[in-house]
């Protein structure tokens, strides 16, 4: 993870992730989620996908996996999870998800248990 300060603009390296993050999304000062891709490639060979949660952005935690459906990544969609737009609370929010084991194409209903 490279962080940025936007108050002296430096950029330093954080802690690594378990993969290539795209989508994220922020419920409210201190509850933030990201979800990693699956992606061929010799930096990430995972074939699963990670629902990150942080309460600082700096510590990540996978809360949980899901894998990869067995269609090719060459021929087919990455493993890949989005979040809904709009205001959400991490007591409820939606993901859908694309290319993952048992829920492709799916939306689903989400909260996160304290």
């Amino acid at each position: 993870m490279i962080l940025l300060s936007r108050n002296d603009n430096k950029i330093r390296k954080g802690n690594r992730l378990p993969g290539p993050v795209i989508y994220s999304k922020q419920f409210d000062e201190n509850t933030f989620l990201a979800v990693t891709s699956a992606e061929p490639g010799k930096i990430n060979p995972s074939n699963e996908v990670c629902l990150l949660l942080s309460k600082d952005i700096k510590k990540w935690e996978c809360v949980e996996k899901f894998k990869k459906d067995i269609y090719p990544m060459s021929l087919f969609q990455f493993g890949n999870i989005n979040f809904a737009d709009g205001f959400q609370s991490y007591k409820k929010f939606y993901l859908s998800f694309q290319s993952i084991k048992f829920y492709d194409g799916m939306v689903g209903e989400c909260r996160i248990l304290n």
